[in-house]
């Protein structure tokens, strides 16, 4: 593997493409580690300690179900408005969190934010199949890969700042202004592919 392969990503036509993937990617990452922080401080706040585990079992199931969604969901709508509706989906579920006045609404909010996040992560793979040139797929892959170390590192961190200082909802609206600007330049810069006349049918 060149170079000049891993250098494209950063340049010209593919540079703003890369940067969206790589958010897509992070945005999903950096949620997983924040909410296993910040957990202790909402369980301490709004109770329900016997559903502390759902949080993550509910958002992992979700994102499965949004993943195998995506193929379906291109069909029919395309691939940019596929991926809007994947930001949009994370972008309800953080606010649903961020708002939520006891352990039922923030389920909820997981579930909407796990089915944005599997369709956002499958949505990401089908990206780097269309538009990249085959010679730099493989390293487009390997940055979204390294996300998820990023997000190990970042997403602790970042819960951890919120929960020292009580405020375990910002950790929710944290992610809302990122996701708000990921959305409007996934929407100039993804192509607009063509509906498809039939979609594939929910592979129950």
């Amino acid at each position: 593997m060149s170079t000049s392969s891993w250098s494209r990503l950063y340049v010209g036509k593919y540079a703003g493409i890369t940067l969206i993937l790589n958010l897509g990617i992070g945005l999903h990452a950096v949620d997983i580690f924040i909410v296993a922080t910040i957990m202790p401080s909402v369980v301490g706040d709004i109770g329900a300690a016997a559903f502390y585990a759902w949080t993550t079992t509910l958002y992992m199931v979700a994102s499965i179900v949004g993943a195998a969604s995506s193929a379906p969901i291109k069909a029919g709508l395309g691939l940019r408005r596929c991926y809007f509706l994947a930001a949009l989906g994370f972008l309800a579920g953080s606010a649903i969190c961020a708002v939520a006045p006891d352990m039922l609404v923030l389920l909820m909010g997981r579930v909407v934010k796990g089915l944005g996040g599997g369709l956002l992560i499958a949505t990401n793979m089908m990206l780097v199949r269309e538009v990249y040139p085959e010679d730099i797929r493989t390293p487009a892959l390997s940055t979204m890969s390294a996300m998820w170390g990023i997000a190990a590192m970042l997403g602790p961190m970042i819960g951890g700042v919120f929960a020292e200082f009580g405020g375990w909802r910002g950790a929710f609206w944290f992610s809302v202004p990122i996701i708000i600007l990921f959305s409007a330049m996934a929407w100039r810069r993804l192509p607009e592919n063509e509906i498809a006349p039939s979609a594939p049918r929910f592979p129950v």
